[in-house]
This record gives C-alpha cells, sequence and structure tokens, in this order.
C-alpha cells in the first residue's frame, strides 16, 4: 500500500512538471481508515457510493434546469422525482429548480456550467467518466459530451443504473487524486493572489483555477462523509 509521504512525492513530482509550484509544507493525505485530525478533510474514508451516485445526479440536474431548452422541463422535473433529488439537495440547489426553467436559465445559466466540472470529479470515483486532471483548465467538449451521455437523451438515469456502468475506484486512488487537487488548489490560490511562478504561463488562475476548484471540491466531500456539500472544508 502506498504510504502518505510517497502519495505526496509522486504529487508533487507530476504538478512540477506541469508548471505548478504548490507549497511543500502542507499536511499529508490521511492514511486509509483514518480521519485527518490536522485537516478535518481528507480522511481516509470514502462516503457509500449511492450517496456519491445521487449527488451527481443533483447536479446534472441543476446543470439542466438552469442551462436546457424550456422543452425539456418535463423530463428533467420527471428526472428529479423519480430519483428523489430534493431530499439530497442544498437550499441554493431547491432554489434554482423551484423557479421556472426560463427564469433558472435567465439568472443561472452563466453560473451552472461549472456543476460540469463537479460532475467529471463524482464520475471518475464511480468508474464512468476518464481521470479528472488536475493541472488543465474548464473541460473539454468532448469530456462535458460524455459526462451528459450518462444522462441524455431521455434523463433516464438513476444512481443504482449509474453504480452498474463502472466500478467505484478504490479509497486510496481517490485519496491520492484528492490530494494531488488539493496541491494543486494550492498553487491555483497562489495564483489568484498575484504570486508568480506558481502556475503555467498559459493557465488562467481564475478561470482555468475555478475549474480546478470545482473539481476538488468533488474529491473532498467524498472523502469528508460527515460533510454537507455546501460545507465542505476546501482550505489550502
Amino acid at each position: 500500500m502506498t504510504t502518505p509521504q510517497q502519495m505526496r512525492d509522486k504529487n508533487i513530482a507530476l504538478l512540477n512538471q506541469r508548471g505548478f509550484k504548490p507549497a511543500t509544507w502542507m499536511p499529508l493525505p490521511a492514511a486509509v481508515g483514518d480521519v485527518s485530525e490536522e485537516t478535518g478533510f481528507a480522511g481516509g474514508t470514502l462516503r457509500p457510493e449511492m450517496e456519491i451516485a445521487t449527488r451527481l445526479l443533483c447536479h446534472c440536474a441543476v446543470f439542466a434546469w438552469g442551462s436546457a431548452p424550456s422543452e425539456f422541463e418535463q423530463r428533467v422535473t420527471q428526472f428529479i422525482t423519480n430519483n428523489e433529488l430534493r431530499r439530497s439537495m442544498t437550499d441554493s440547489e431547491l432554489h434554482i429548480i423551484d423557479l421556472s426553467m426560463d427564469d433558472a436559465r435567465a439568472d443561472y445559466a452563466h453560473l451552472v456550467g461549472w456543476r460540469l466540472e463537479n460532475m467529471w470529479s463524482l464520475a471518475w470515483i464511480l468508474g464512468v467518466a476518464e481521470e479528472p486532471s488536475a493541472t488543465n483548465g474548464q473541460l473539454s467538449e468532448e469530456t462535458s459530451g460524455a459526462l451528459l451521455s450518462l444522462f441524455l437523451p431521455g434523463f433516464t438515469a438513476t444512481a443504482e443504473s449509474l453504480l452498474s456502468q463502472g466500478q467505484t475506484q478504490s479509497v486510496e486512488t481517490v485519496i491520492e487524486m484528492e490530494d494531488r487537487f488539493y496541491l494543486a488548489h494550492n498553487a491555483v490560490r497562489s495564483g489568484q493572489l498575484g504570486k508568480a511562478g506558481m502556475l503555467p504561463d498559459d493557465f488562467d488562475p481564475v478561470a482555468d483555477g475555478g475549474a480546478i476548484h470545482e473539481r476538488r471540491h468533488s474529491l473532498t466531500w467524498s472523502l469528508a462523509p460527515e460533510a454537507e456539500w455546501d460545507e465542505t472544508d476546501l482550505s489550502t
């Protein structure tokens, strides 16, 4: 089994190679089965896969409600009902889907696209998407299309159907990936504060950094079984 220090060394080397310069003093990831008392978030326990699948469905529903044409309203409404998603949504998510689809699109179309970044990490954990990148900016059309193909055209997917399509990653694998994003997020925040040399020259600290933030959110939440989505500790 890989030790936390070995994970950290591997991730630092990979990120440095890609032009990211995170701090080297940050707390190590927790070992499998442990919960870090120091950080409180990158513990060694993965949430139940049904919770992860349901959160993926919630993100899909909110993304669709705030971006899809109103002709999809009945299908997305049925998707939310069939999966009882209101029970798992945050207050801010409920606020969006309680609007008409036209109003949600007018008010939130510029924001809901970030949900695709959240979805990428969750779908990877469940084994139904490729590995999320901790060094690239906003996801490509190819990747977003692959994510949405899990739900389109009919929005008939369920948590059970998602789980039947893939094999959930091991806890150790998710911990290592979360640590990679934890470090990348640290470099991003340094870049956002104006520190030079923390990021590749072609990496936008805000637009591209936001994608790292959202992908990391899903990974960290998945390793913090007691945390609510909106209360996930994303400190670096």
